[in-house]
């Protein structure tokens, strides 16, 4: 195995608890630890935080998607595959907006999760990105939640707060802001980025004067925090 595993929670809600995908993914090098769905410390039984989780729904569909918003809650910063058999392209839908990053129908399972992961993988190899306690953004559903709760921003302002994401920790200039808010005159950019900055950190409940999430970094632009909250 490898030297820094790629860690993997596979929580099993399907009943059959699938040897296949097991075997399949712990082949691959990958540090597996299986997980029953009905288990009563199901987030609290192993202290490794995961690089991935992946929900077998086997043929129960619709009715783990409640257990997919638990799993994201859980686990914030990881990725979220869902596995499963018979779920319509609504309900598909839907375990994106609650939290899935990507949804895998059976019967080719084994093979598209491994692959997946692998690509998740290669994702966090080359892109670390940096943890920001309490807040998540969900590129696909373009949704962002606080503390597991979904946040209901404007295309422009999740645009604005997931350009802050890709650099958390360092200042984003107003310029570099500006760029992304095409066709704005110069006289009134800047205080467009400030109101929509404000909206932001109304939405997301930031004191400016403590922040938590969005800094004000004077004579630079605004930074979005890492680290403890």
């Amino acid at each position: 195995m490898q030297d820094s595993a790629f860690v993997v929670h596979l929580i099993d809600y399907s009943g059959t608890g699938d040897q296949t995908l097991q075997e399949a993914l712990r082949l691959e090098g990958f540090d597996v630890t299986v997980l029953m769905a009905e288990q009563p410390d199901l987030f609290t039984s192993t202290p490794d935080h995961p690089d991935m989780v992946i929900l077998n729904l086997g043929q129960n569909g619709s009715r783990g998607l409640a257990l997919c918003g638990r799993v994201r809650t859980a686990f914030p910063h990881c990725a979220l595959c869902l596995v499963h058999e018979g779920l319509g392209e609504w309900e598909e839908s839907i375990a994106l907006e609650i939290g899935a990053d990507a949804v895998i129908p059976r019967p080719a399972e084994a093979r598209r999760a491994v692959a997946q992961v692998r690509a998740f993988q290669r994702l966090k190899g080359k892109n670390p990105t940096p943890q920001v306690p309490r807040l998540q953004l969900l590129s696909g559903s373009r949704s962002v939640r606080v503390n597991g709760v979904s946040i209901s921003l404007t295309d422009a302002e999740f645009d604005l707060l997931n350009m802050l994401s890709q650099q958390a920790g360092h200042a984003v200039s107003r310029d570099a802001i500006c760029q992304q808010m095409r066709g704005l005159a110069h006289e009134v950019r800047d205080r467009a980025i400030d109101l929509r900055i404000a909206r932001i950190r109304q939405k997301l409940g930031d004191n400016p004067h403590e922040p938590v999430f969005i800094r004000t970094v004077r004579g630079e632009g605004y930074m979005l925090m890492v680290g403890e909250a």
